[in-house]
Order: structure tokens, then C-alpha cells, then sequence
């Protein structure tokens, strides 16, 4: 795999790199364990003499490879994925990390390294996920419509969504130091980062305080991922999933779509939104698959499904090896494959084939079944439902129901009509104006 160098001359933080960092950012979502609040560096933007020491102050432990110590201070919070959920693992961990240490990563590792990875086309397409200009509605309308081409052209296809578990929490720190000094991050600043996530010191911070009892990385268990709050925790990722696809095995047959003159073919592996991803594989036949016999069509599934439980384990194993784990049970497949009655084509259900998909994860070597779906399901993908059918009930069902919740609250509460008509404007308005096409 290619490794093209990015141009990182020196760990050095100018004024103006300061003042555009802090210009664009937001009060309400960023803080300090020890309590400066990221305004008091907001309020310094227009002294020259103030950004000028705050910008040397930064610069100085990337440029010897030392850590200050009260950048060594981390203090996690535990928020609830789902409300009224309190359960441990169904709470997600921020980690509040000191406004100038986040700065400064931003400044020398993710601002220069992310451009440098989009220049050079180094992150596959199909991730829609922690890129500039990329919207989550694009990975769901790629979904959908890679199932409206298997409809139309009726081929057999198979498709697999693989969740993964804490993909920041569990990326490899030793893996994303190498990759980093390979596209040319000054040792310097690679000892800085190391020596930062050896030394941290980790803080629960609840609702009476925070805690006095402390935890962090030792060599018998040491600690992985830049945690989420890290500013570089999604640029950390996207370099971990450069690795993943760089390393998928040309000959496996992916989705492979046809025009009908037959002068445009494209191919892809899946679609992906930060560590969601859902991988598909289309049939090899061309042509018209009710002329096939039974037997040859079976022979046609079956080289399907092998080939997504292919594709399948040959991303969990690169997954893993990066640090990441597939939680198995939340992950799922489908076919799609189809029968004829009367030369009009219907999809089948599972009970036409007895094909299954069965994958090994982690240090576990026993094979597990993949739970399978029908592909006339609805299946919740990004927040939206998405069914390979077409059938969009559950979908407009959803969404009936989150107007029928904001009407009840609208009809019961005491704003005034101009009020309500400012509300209706202010949410879904806006959200028709995003995205007119929905």
C-alpha cells in the first residue's frame, strides 16, 4: 500500500492557525477539566501579544516531545445512548480533554493530515462518514439505491450490515502512530501523542462531582483509542478504515452494476457512515436469470452468499486487527434472489433457501450464525428504515408518529398560533428545505 507523504515540515503553531481554530469554535460544546473555558482563548483572538504566547505555548510540547501535566487530566463523562437507559453499556463515554491540547491536535495532526488524505484519494468513496462535504442521507440514498438497481435488473445479491463496538474506544494507539510517522508526522509530535496516552489520567465526572478514584493505561492493560472528544478521534478512524480497505482482496465480487448499452459498469464494495457499514455482492449472470435452471440457480446463491461470508470475515479480521470487534448478534444479512410466476419476477423469502452466514469474531474461532432477515423487512439503518423490497410502510409509519407527537405537543401547550407557525417553520421547514427530495 501506498504511503504518499504529507507535507508536516515542523510542529509549529502560528498566530493564524490559532485564531481561525478558536474562531470556529463552538462555546456550547467545548470545555476544560480544570475549569478555563474555552471562551477565556476566545476573548484573546484580537490581542496580538496574548495568541502570540498561547500559540508558542502549544507549540512547545509537540516540538521537544514532552506533556504537560495538566494535559495529562482527562475527565469522562457517561451519557445515555437511549434516555431513560442508565445501563453500562448503553452509555456512551466523552472524554473532556484541555481546550489547547484539543486545539493543537486539531491544528497539526487533523486539519493537515485529513486534507492530505483527500487530496491524494486515499479514503475509499463508499465511506460517507467524518469527511468534509459528506452528508449521512447520501450513505442512505446509496443504500437504497443500490437496492432499486437489484430490483430493476433483478439479480441475485446478497447484503450484510456489520455493527460495530466502540470503534474510537478501541482503535490501536501503536498502529495510528506508525501510519501517522509514515505520511510524514514529525517524531517529535508522534513522542508527544504516545507519552500522552501513557501518562493520562482518567476522572468520572457525575452528577454530585467528580471522582477521586482514578484509572489509566498500564502494560498489562493498556488503554486504546484517542477517546471520543479527541479531535483527532475521527481522523484516527478514517486511517484505520484506510487500512481496512486497502487491504480487501481485489478477486471478491462486490456489487457490480451494468448499464444497459452495457458501456458503463460499476462496481463497489458497500457503503459505510463512520464504523456502520453495510457490504453487498451481486450475482455473476448477465443475462436473464428466468432462463436459468433450477440447479444452475442454486449454484448462483450459493456463489453469492459464499462470497459475502467471504467478504464478510475478511473485514471483521482486518477489523479486529485494528482493534475494532463485531458485535455479531446486532449484525445481519439478506437475500435477495427471486422466483417467476407467469414471467413477472417476486422476491423470495427465506424459506426458499436454506443458505446461511456464519462468522468468526475476535479470539473466538468457533463460527457463529449471522441472523438473517426477510427481504421484504424494514431494517433501521442511520435512523432511517430502509426495506430491500421497496416498501417504505414502516418508514412513513415512523414518521406519522413523530408528527402525531409534535401536534399533541403543539395542541396542549400554551404558545400562541404565531408561535406554533414559528415552531412548524423552525423544524420541519428547515429540514424540508435540507432535503427537498424527501
Amino acid at each position: 500500500m501506498p504511503y504518499p507523504k504529507a507535507n508536516l515540515p515542523s510542529a509549529i503553531i502560528t498566530e493564524d492557525d490559532f485564531i481561525s481554530s478558536y474562531k470556529a469554535a463552538k462555546e456550547s460544546t467545548s470545555s476544560s477539566p480544570l475549569g478555563q473555558h474555552i471562551g477565556h482563548y476566545k476573548a484573546i483572538v484580537n490581542d496580538p501579544i496574548l495568541v502570540s504566547m498561547h500559540a508558542s505555548m502549544m507549540s512547545i510540547p509537540f516540538q521537544v516531545g514532552i506533556v504537560p501535566e495538566r494535559w495529562k487530566r482527562v475527565t469522562d463523562i457517561m451519557l445515555e445512548k437511549t434516555p431513560g437507559d442508565s445501563r453500562c453499556h448503553r452509555l456512551r463515554i466523552i472524554a473532556l480533554f484541555e481546550s489547547d491540547l484539543n486545539h493543537a491536535k486539531r491544528i497539526l495532526i487533523g486539519r493537515k493530515i485529513a486534507h492530505h488524505l483527500e487530496d491524494n484519494k486515499m479514503i475509499s468513496e463508499m465511506q460517507f462518514g467524518s469527511r468534509s462535504g459528506r452528508r449521512c442521507l447520501s450513505a442512505v440514498l446509496k443504500k437504497n439505491l443500490c437496492h432499486e438497481y437489484i430490483r430493476l435488473s433483478c439479480q441475485t445479491a446478497g447484503f450484510i450490515e456489520i455493527d460495530a463496538t466502540g470503534c474510537y474506544d478501541r482503535i490501536m494507539n501503536n498502529l495510528i502512530l506508525m501510519v501517522l510517522r509514515k505520511l510524514g508526522l514529525p517524531l517529535s509530535v508522534s513522542t508527544c501523542m504516545g507519552t500522552l496516552w501513557d501518562a493520562a489520567i482518567h476522572l468520572i465526572k457525575m452528577l454530585y462531582g467528580t471522582s477521586d478514584v482514578s484509572y489509566g493505561s498500564t502494560k498489562e492493560t493498556p488503554l486504546c483509542g484517542p477517546g471520543q472528544g479527541s479531535m483527532c478521534g475521527s481522523l484516527f478512524w478514517l486511517l484505520c478504515y484506510w487500512l481496512i480497505v486497502g487491504s480487501l482482496d481485489k478477486n471478491i465480487t462486490a456489487l457490480k452494476f451494468i448499464l444497459v448499452c452495457k458501456a458503463v459498469v460499476v462496481e463497489i464494495t458497500g457503503v459505510s457512515f463512520v464504523d456502520d457499514t453495510g457490504l453487498g455482492v451481486t450475482s455473476t449472470y448477465s443475462p436473464d436469470l428466468s432462463l436459468l435452471e433450477d440447479q444452475q440457480y442454486e449454484e448462483e446463491i450459493k456463489h453469492v452468499v459464499f462470497s459475502l461470508m467471504r467478504l464478510a470475515q475478511h473485514w471483521e479480521r482486518t477489523l479486529f486487527t485494528t482493534g475494532g470487534v463485531l458485535n455479531l448478534q446486532k449484525s445481519f444479512w439478506y437475500l435477495m434472489s427471486w422466483g417467476w410466476k407467469n414471467g413477472v419476477p417476486y422476491l423470495l423469502s427465506n424459506s426458499h433457501s436454506a443458505a446461511t452466514v456464519s462468522l468468526t469474531s475476535g479470539y473466538n474461532t468457533a463460527p457463529e450464525l449471522l441472523p438473517r432477515i426477510e427481504p421484504s423487512s424494514s431494517f433501521r439503518t442511520l435512523g432511517v428504515y430502509l426495506s430491500p423490497s421497496g416498501c417504505q410502510k414502516k418508514q412513513c409509519q415512523v414518521l406519522r408518529n413523530h408528527a402525531q407527537h409534535y401536534y399533541d405537543r403543539v395542541q396542549f401547550s400554551s404558545i400562541t398560533p404565531t408561535e406554533a407557525l414559528l415552531s412548524f417553520f423552525s423544524l420541519y421547514k428547515a429540514q424540508d428545505q435540507l432535503s427537498p427530495s424527501l
